[in-house]
C-alpha cells in the first residue's frame, strides 16, 4: 500500500462517514417533523374532544 493509495483511502473512508452522519441528521429532522405533525394534530383532537 503506497502513501497515495492510502491518502485515498482515508478520503474515502472520511467521505462514507460524512455521508452516514447527513443520513442520520436526516433521518433525525424526518423522525422529529413527523413528532410534530403528530403531536399538533393530537392536541388538536383533544382540544375538539373536550368541548
Amino acid at each position: 500500500m503506497g502513501f497515495l493509495d492510502f491518502k485515498n483511502f482515508l478520503k474515502s473512508e472520511n467521505d462514507k462517514q460524512i455521508k452516514n452522519f447527513y443520513n442520520e441528521i436526516s433521518v433525525l429532522v424526518v423522525k422529529f417533523n413527523f413528532c410534530l405533525a403528530f403531536s399538533k394534530k393530537f392536541i388538536v383532537l383533544k382540544l375538539f374532544a373536550d368541548n
